[in-house]
């Protein structure tokens, strides 16, 4: 649900970035590939790859993952979270131990 290119102010934080500003892409970003690993250790790593990211944007995105792991939010729900355009509508900010950037590509 999270791949292609969509709005993602429902996983933006506060001041993220210039809503002033004439920028081309606004609250939009792609997602080439979302996928959630599940490891021999019971880990669960959550990758995702992207054409630009919000101040905490994969973290409220684990965070809303996290509650429908949990069965507090269902899969579906998930795309009306991402209609909503609007941050209250997703989960909390995971926190930031174990996040980890793999690599910034030009």
């Amino acid at each position: 649900m999270l791949e292609g290119t969509h709005d993602f102010s429902s996983f933006e934080t506060a001041g993220s970035r210039d809503h002033e500003a004439r920028e081309k892409n606004g609250s939009i970003r792609t997602i080439y590939k979302a996928e959630i690993i599940h490891d021999a250790d019971n880990f669960h790593i959550v990758h995702v790859t992207g054409n630009g990211f919000f101040r905490h944007m994969v973290r409220n995105i684990v965070g809303t993952i996290l509650e429908v792991g949990l069965e507090r939010r269902s899969e579906l729900g998930f795309l009306d979270i991402i209609h909503a355009k609007k941050r209250s509508a997703a989960g909390s900010t995971a926190p930031a131990h174990g996040l980890t950037l793999f690599k910034i590509e030009y």
